[in-house]
C-alpha cells in the first residue's frame, strides 16, 4: 500500500478538491495519505527538490523554465532557476504551487492542477 504525502493549503479550493478525490479514492487505488498543511510543517530544501525532481520538472530542458511552474504564478516573476527557486520557497514557503502529492517511495510526484484529473493519472501510474 502506498502513502502518499500531500502538500496542501486548507483555504486553497483546489487544494480542498485533491484531498476530497483522494480520500474518496483510497480502496480503488490502494494508498493512504499523509496530509500536511505547509505553512505548519514546510518541507526542507532536499524535500522541495525531491519533490521536483519526482514529478520531471527538473529534467525539462532550461529553456521550459519548469521552475515557474513549482512557484505559485504570483512569484514566477521572482524566479529564474531552480537555486533561486529553492531559495525563494525556503524564504517564504507560501509562495509555492499546490496542491503536490509526493509517494517518497515510488519516487514520484505531480501538481494537483488544474484539476483532480492529474491525480488521478498519477494514481493510476502508482
Amino acid at each position: 500500500m502506498s502513502v502518499l504525502t500531500v502538500y496542501y493549503n486548507p483555504r486553497c479550493s483546489k487544494c480542498r478538491n485533491a484531498l476530497a478525490f483522494l480520500d474518496e479514492n483510497k480502496e480503488k487505488y490502494n494508498y493512504t495519505t499523509k496530509n500536511i498543511v505547509y505553512e505548519k510543517e514546510p518541507p526542507s530544501r532536499e524535500q522541495l527538490e525531491l519533490i521536483a525532481d519526482y514529478s520531471n520538472l527538473r529534467s525539462k530542458p532550461e529553456s521550459e523554465k519548469a521552475y515557474k511552474t513549482f512557484v505559485r504564478s504570483d512569484a514566477a516573476h521572482l524566479t529564474s532557476s531552480w537555486d533561486d527557486t529553492f531559495a525563494l520557497l525556503e524564504k517564504d514557503i507560501t509562495k509555492i504551487e499546490r496542491p503536490f502529492i509526493v509517494d517518497y517511495n515510488k519516487k514520484k510526484a505531480v501538481l494537483g492542477r488544474p484539476d483532480v484529473s492529474v491525480i488521478e493519472a498519477f494514481l493510476k501510474e502508482l
